[in-house]
């Protein structure tokens, strides 16, 4: 998934969406002037449209209208709040019970975004209810990782979000289907989120596509009753930032029992979940099976997928133009902060003439600003106090480029907030 055609959700194979941009509101893939929790600005399948309201709402309102239209027929809803989440926008009305309570301004406002997330996930349930769905529909509820701050309640789980320790990485993941499986039980089988599509597939009796290999195993089994599986299934998780992997960095394998981390520190779940007791001396063999293990995995997904950046293609008939933004920023220096500077991977669907529009912060001084586009490249002066540089018309062949745009200051440079590119009709032209 992504900001730009071809990988918008109404790109992806839904065929209704409503989304914000990046990883969350408030954030460097916002559409200028920036978004907020509270009437944001989002996309409907892929156009900009300004919402009314707090965004869990309407999110979920969405959400409820989308079931009620089609609830005669089956349909897949994907409901992604972005909340909780900085900067912990939320009505003082969810946040002052937990403030009351003595806690701090900034863990009350967490809770009370928790808490309105509970409500619409309420809300949401109570109409699959009163529309006689309750009983067939299948619901799955889950988080995305754990706690960004070691302060916050993790179960007594190690570390927080960003590590492959279990605080980071293991998460509720709560399953309800009323008219086969049974409430009120845990199911003790290593799964992932992988696991999720072959399980609905085998359930909803659909057939994968011809050739599809998942990565993932169909949960049905044990949601079924049956005992977890005793073989050591494996599962290889890898976080860091940059543009390829590292081998070793902020790794893990981990099965039913063993775990290990960076190809070094070895746990045992089953009598360590808070992983406080680190035993590879006493099980050599062992890490080296599982070194050997996540090579292999690592050289496999290498393999079939690649590390080349999915492109954003520019100058087609699904989006024109297409606004480019920090989120998507490939280099060494790319990064949210302003001192920031990076490149985009490109597609031209069709060559032609181009307009690029470079939006930043007003300058503080004049400054030049250079567009490089594959190999070539355009200056533009901007002024004292400007706060973008149009580069009118712009030649560009068919395929794929490179585009980077870069604020010169003296002896620094740095890159913009936003590109916007459009591909130009010929009527523009004359």
């Amino acid at each position: 998934m992504g900001d730009n055609y071809p990988l918008r959700a109404c790109d992806r194979g839904f065929h209704e969406s409503l989304t914000h941009r990046g990883g969350g509101l408030a954030q460097a893939a916002d559409r200028p002037p920036g978004s907020s929790y509270f009437d944001p600005l989002l996309e409907r399948n892929g156009r900009p449209v300004r919402a009314r309201g707090y965004c869990s709402d309407v999110f979920t309102d969405a959400a409820i209208r989308f079931v009620r239209r089609n609830r005669n027929r089956p349909f897949f809803c994907y409901l992604a709040f972005n909340a909780p989440h900085v900067p912990l926008q939320i009505d003082e009305k969810y946040a002052a019970p937990y403030r009351a309570a003595g806690l701090d301004d900034t863990t009350a406002r967490l809770y009370g975004m928790v808490a309105n997330v509970d409500e619409n996930v309420g809300r949401l349930l109570d109409t699959l209810s009163a529309l006689g769905l309750e009983r067939n529909t299948i619901v799955v509820f889950l988080s995305d990782n754990g706690a960004q701050h070691p302060d916050r309640y993790n179960a007594g789980l190690r570390a927080t979000k960003g590590t492959v320790y279990e605080g980071g990485i293991r998460v509720p993941c709560l399953v309800r289907w009323p008219g086969r499986w049974e409430g009120g039980r845990q199911v003790d089988a290593l799964a992932a989120h992988i696991d999720l599509v072959p399980t609905l597939l085998q359930v909803c009796h659909v057939r994968p596509p011809q050739g599809l290999a998942l990565d993932g195993q169909s949960l049905a089994p044990p949601l079924d009753g049956a005992a977890a599986p005793t073989e050591d299934r494996l599962l290889f998780i890898q976080w860091h930032r940059g543009d390829a992997p590292e081998p070793f960095n902020n790794c893990a394998v981990i099965g039913q029992r063993w775990k290990l981390i960076n190809g070094k520190e070895l746990y045992d779940l089953q009598a360590d979940s808070a992983e406080s007791r680190e035993i590879s001396r006493e099980h050599p063999e062992l890490v080296r099976r599982l070194r050997g293990e996540y090579e292999k995995w690592l050289a496999d997904v290498s393999a079939t997928r690649g590390y080349d950046p999915p492109r954003i293609v520019v100058g087609s008939p699904h989006e024109n133009p297409s606004l480019l933004t920090r989120q998507d920023w490939r280099g060494p220096r790319a990064s949210w902060a302003d001192t920031g500077l990076g490149h985009w991977e490109l597609a031209f669907a069709m060559g032609g003439r181009y307009r690029v529009e470079a939006l930043f912060p007003a300058l503080k001084a004049d400054a030049r600003v250079s567009l490089q586009i594959g190999e070539q490249e355009h200056w533009r002066m901007a002024r004292s106090g400007a706060g973008r540089a149009v580069f009118t018309s712009v030649s560009v062949p068919e395929g794929p480029a490179r585009l980077e745009v870069r604020i010169h200051e003296g002896e620094t440079s740095r890159g913009p907030h936003y590109v916007s590119v459009r591909r130009l009709s010929e009527d523009s032209l004359n």
